[in-house]
Parts: C-alpha cells; structure tokens; sequence
C-alpha cells in the first residue's frame, strides 16, 4: 500500500508492502486502515453537525419569542473605538 505522508512542507512517499518484518507490515497496514476510518467518521460528523446547526438556526429564527438579546457587531466595534479614543 503507497502512502504520502506531508510533515514541515516535506511530503514523503512510503510503500508498506516493501517493509521486510511482517508484523510492522501489519502494523502499518493496521494503523492505515484506523486513519482512514478515523478520517470518514470525523466528515460524517462534520456534515451531522453543520446539518444540525442548521435545523437549530431554522428553528430559532422562527421562534421570536426566544430571543433574548441581540448584538449588532458593527455598533459594538464603534462604541468600543470611541471609548479607546477617550
């Protein structure tokens, strides 16, 4: 199995079936296939959560009678500025 591993702008190419001791062979084959699993899992989890904070935002922008307070960033930044020139 060829893998590129990217490490300080260097990206090195390695070929696991040229590993002579079989168990590290394994290993590395091992350790490759968890990576990649790990990789699929956290895009699905990505993809959950950005879809549930959308419905989240949905559902609040509907719901008026939720809303707390709210905060114009823009006017914040302004008074902010003007007390910093005091």
């Amino acid at each position: 199995m060829e893998i590129m591993l990217t490490k300080d702008n260097e990206t090195i190419s390695y070929d696991t079936t040229k590993i002579s001791d079989s168990n590290k062979q394994a290993q590395a084959n091992t350790i490759v296939s968890k990576v990649a699993t790990i990789e699929v899992i956290l895009e699905a989890l990505a993809i959950a959560n950005n879809a549930q904070r959308n419905a989240l935002e949905n559902l609040l922008q509907d719901s008026e009678e939720a809303i707390v307070s709210t905060k114009n960033e823009s006017a914040e930044e302004e008074s902010i500025d003007k007390s910093s020139d005091e």
